[in-house]
């Protein structure tokens, strides 16, 4: 039997299944992302786990059919069963459970934030401990001391709002499209990053941590203030608010950085796909320490960084039992920050 690993991911909009071959490190992914929620200009629970229901089982037909395998061929099968969208983590955990038995395969839930973790690892590179290991997206900023694969230290979290969320939050209020990251990140091209100035928010309990929810504030007051904000001026803004995001990224890193004494980052999550922050951490940090960053197919959700770990954690002989419940929270670094939220 060949080592061919079924991974699946559905944790928000995008339905994702993957194989990992994991004697030559290849993989077959197959990807729909949902289209539904353009017009609401965020996404909407209820319609994404509809549509992960009807895509599912087209996808494994089309992925089986991709790398000429059958079913029984498969050595385990893994799932994100935490942190997301409730209803769209339990299609997919609930698919792979009833495929798993139905297969009698060794079956494993994944955290879906250790496998961003490990996602710059898709290339066949191998990692390489401690490292710094940060995820940034729509719902997480987060840096961990990773000692060892499954040794995690969270170092630090944000106390409020997310990297990704308060970009598309800016992006739905001057109305520049969905999702949010990319649609700043095309119109920040052209914009002054210098005309709106952003402080670096402090977080007083712990000044390792993030905060993004002040610098939103401030950028949707400069919107409100402006009568016309014509196309310079949110090109302006956008610029200066993505600025502002990535020098508060880089203040934590270096603090992170100087706090553990390790010079190995290794970045994952959505947001690391914006270009501009690419270069930044990159320009900033690079001479001191090792950076590596994901192919920016492998920054957004993907079930290739699933199927990778599910290969991992079954070879080791880890498995889950198929009671295992859905979570829509992660604790991994056995820690989180409970937020409560004021939204726009």
């Amino acid at each position: 039997m060949r080592d061919i690993f079924l991974g699946i991911d559905t944790s928000c909009d995008d339905t994702s299944i993957a194989l990992y071959f994991s004697g030559s490190g290849k993989f077959i992914e197959e990807r729909k992302t949902q289209d539904v929620h353009e017009k609401f200009k965020g996404v909407v629970p209820e319609l994404a786990s509809r549509d992960h229901l009807e895509t599912l089982p087209v996808l494994l037909d089309s992925l089986l059919e991709k790398a000429q395998i059958e079913p029984f061929e498969l050595a385990g099968i893994g799932v994100t069963y935490k942190p997301g969208l409730i209803g769209s983590i339990l299609v997919g955990l609930s698919f792979a459970k009833a495929y798993a038995y139905s297969l009698s395969k060794p079956f494993i839930g994944i955290d879906h934030i250790e496998g961003h973790l490990f996602s710059a690892f898709l290339n066949n590179t191998k990692p390489e401990y401690p490292f710094l290991g940060v995820v940034l997206s729509g719902g997480h900023s987060e840096i961990f001391l990773v000692k060892n694969f499954g040794d995690y230290e969270l170092i630090s979290t944000t106390v409020d709002d997310a990297a990704g969320e308060v970009l598309d939050k800016m992006a739905r209020y001057m109305d520049i499209g969905f999702p949010g990251g990319p649609a700043i990140e095309k119109i920040a091209i052209n914009g002054d990053r210098k005309r709106f100035s952003f402080p670096l928010p402090i977080v007083k309990q712990n000044d390792n941590y993030f905060s993004f929810s002040g610098i939103k504030t401030a950028a949707l007051a400069y919107f409100q203030k402006e009568d016309n904000p014509d196309d310079k001026f949110k090109s302006d803004l956008a610029a200066s608010f993505q600025d502002a995001v990535i020098r508060q990224v880089i203040d934590r890193l270096k603090k992170a950085l100087n706090l553990t004494k390790c010079h190995r980052i290794v970045m994952g999550g959505g947001v690391t796909a914006n270009t501009k922050l690419r270069n930044s951490i990159i320009e900033e940090l690079g001479d001191n320490a090792v950076i590596l960053i994901p192919d920016i197919e492998y920054c957004t959700d993907n079930a290739s960084m699933i199927a990778q770990l599910s290969a991992w954690k079954i070879i080791s002989g880890n498995t889950d039992e198929l009671s295992i419940e859905a979570h829509s929270i992660s604790d991994l670094g056995n820690y989180y920050i409970k937020k409560n939220k004021i939204g726009f």
